[in-house]
């Protein structure tokens, strides 16, 4: 999956000018242009940012465009702008606000590729605690429109709560409770459906120092989510997640870490539909996690991290409408090198690889390969 990626190779180049004011307390101008052998895409973007007080702010507005050779009813136009707020309230309290606008317009919209309009407004509040600990409320509203077709429109809300504890600084807490509800709309062929999507999500995750060497990480997730229609390919549905962790520091600059892996996902029927096709996507999972990272205070970075998983669905057919629900084996992979050389140069390259064919877009199970690599120069 990888080499493929390698074929493509890209060339690009970034310009940053400051037109006035300082870096903290001006107006910046933003200019890329990025070319491989299918695409060729062009950006722009003003920058103004500045601080009044305790209110500090940031207003940009930028245009893409993107040449698809390969794909001629692909190349785009995009508008785009971004407000943001940050307002110190206290010496414990802050705010934060995040608006961001889109306009993508295709040069052959379909059903499939519209046109559309996309707002994203992100409000957080945030406490310290006097023991330094950090308590954040944040609230999220993202809303889609398609201009000519009426296919992935949506508007969804999106409040939750986390936090961290730390105790005796040898034990690190942390946790977040969010719940979600998400209006859709969605065609297929010449029917659009209408839905609504509640889900609640519970993570918690405690990082203890044993010694010096040596850190034990525990971590769970929960999610739940419930369907206003329920069809037997979008039932509702729990899923547990469960992960043990030992961490060890050889030396002042290696890490290597080690683990297991529990998954539990379990689909609920309802009255009139096939329970046979809901319970076949029902599985439990088991599987190990290790982790190597290599560090210098030079600016030199390694990290590795691995996953692998069998997952076993008890009732599957042994015809299965889909082999998406057959018993499988899961590997994921992730790489990060920086190697700094000469004086202002550095080799920068990312890699990941996840074969999970799970269709649950809510916990980012899906099947991708990606690898970059870019050689930065530091003026």
């Amino acid at each position: 999956m990888l080499a493929d990626q390698i074929k493509k190779p890209f060339a690009a180049l970034d310009v940053t000018a400051r037109l006035s004011g300082t870096d903290e307390n001006g107006i910046h101008l933003k200019a890329g242009i990025r070319g491989d052998k299918e695409n060729t895409s062009l950006r722009t973007q003003l920058l103004a940012l500045g601080q009044i007080k305790t209110l500090g702010y940031q207003v940009d507005a930028g245009f893409i465009y993107d040449n698809n050779r390969a794909y001629p009813d692909f190349t785009f136009s995009e508008f785009n702008s971004r407000q943001n707020a940050n307002w110190k309230v206290s010496s414990a309290w802050f705010m934060r606000a995040d608006n961001e606008i889109r306009y993508k317009k295709y040069k052959a919209p379909s059903q499939t590729t519209p046109d559309f309009l996309k707002n994203t407004l992100r409000v957080t509040s945030g406490y310290f605690t006097p023991a330094g600990n950090i308590v954040s409320f944040v609230y999220t509203a993202d809303f889609n429109e398609s201009t000519d077709y009426s296919n992935n429109d949506y508007f969804e809300q999106t409040a939750g709560v986390n936090g961290s504890e730390q105790i005796r600084n040898t034990v690190e807490l942390q946790y977040g409770l969010t719940a979600k509800i998400k209006n859709f709309v969605y065609a297929i062929n010449d029917s659009v459906i209408s839905n609504r999507a509640q889900s609640v999500s519970l993570r918690f995750q405690t990082d203890m120092g044993l010694n010096a060497a040596l850190h034990w990480k525990l971590a769970y997730d929960g999610f739940y989510k419930h369907y206003i229609k329920q069809t037997e390919q979008d039932p509702d549905y729990q899923l547990h997640t469960l992960s043990n962790t030992l961490q060890f520091t050889l030396f002042r600059s290696v890490r290597l870490s080690t683990g297991g892996l529990l998954e539990y996902k379990k689909h609920f029927t309802f009255p009139g539909a096939e329970s046979v096709y809901i319970e076949e996507q029902d599985y439990t999972g088991a599987g190990i996690l290790l982790g190597l990272e290599y560090y210098q205070y030079q600016g030199l970075l390694i990290s590795i991290e691995t996953g692998y998983a069998q997952r076993r669905s008890p009732k599957t057919l042994s015809e299965s409408w889909s082999s998406i629900n057959n018993n499988r084996s899961v590997f994921n992979l992730n790489l990060l090198l920086q190697i700094p050389f000469a004086r202002q140069f550095s080799l920068n390259m990312y890699a990941s690889y996840d074969n999970d064919r799970d269709l649950d877009s809510d916990t980012g199970n899906t099947r991708s390969s990606i690898f970059s690599a870019e050689i930065q120069y530091k003026f």
